[in-house]
């Protein structure tokens, strides 16, 4: 899959949050294992926060951990236990603006610092402005880990 620019969309290990203890709390070590290995991804990923990984294996993780889980609410249980200080120096910025319009511009314009290939947008929708996260065309669902991210953003 590519990103916008062409290259591969990239996001941080740390931006799986709780994901990891909460598949291992729920469906025991073996089943986290086994999501792992089907994404194509190192279990040690839970231990290198900075590490990045491609985008689609970040979304595949949701849904296979929401389907062996059987919880159409995975991603929000998951989200709910992540705060923003989870995304690191990116939202500290964001939030250091004076206001909340100037924190969602910041939001919005630095995005690509905290992943690539999908974007934040702030558009309007009749009298509302809304907070969105673009990510690539992908065939893949992208409703667990766009839930994941309702909490924390």
């Amino acid at each position: 899959m590519t990103g916008y620019s062409g290259s591969v969309a990239l996001v941080r290990a740390r931006g799986f949050g709780s994901l990891p203890e909460f598949v291992a709390r729920q469906a025991g070590e073996r089943t986290l294992v086994d999501i792992f290995e089907k994404v194509g991804l190192p279990l040690a990923l839970r231990d290198d926060p900075m590490m990045p990984l491609p985008l689609p294996s970040m979304m595949n993780l949701f849904e296979r951990a929401a389907c062996a889980l059987d919880n159409r609410a995975f991603g929000l249980e998951v989200g709910e236990q992540m705060t923003h200080r989870g995304y690191g120096l990116w939202i500290d910025y964001s939030t250091g603006a004076e206001t909340l319009g100037g924190a969602l511009h910041r939001l919005v314009a630095t995005s690509w610092a905290h992943q690539s290939g999908g974007r934040m947008e702030l558009v309007e929708e009749g009298d509302h402005k809304v907070l969105r996260f673009c990510s690539p065309a992908t065939a893949l669902s992208r409703v667990q880990h766009s839930d994941h991210m309702l909490a924390p953003m």
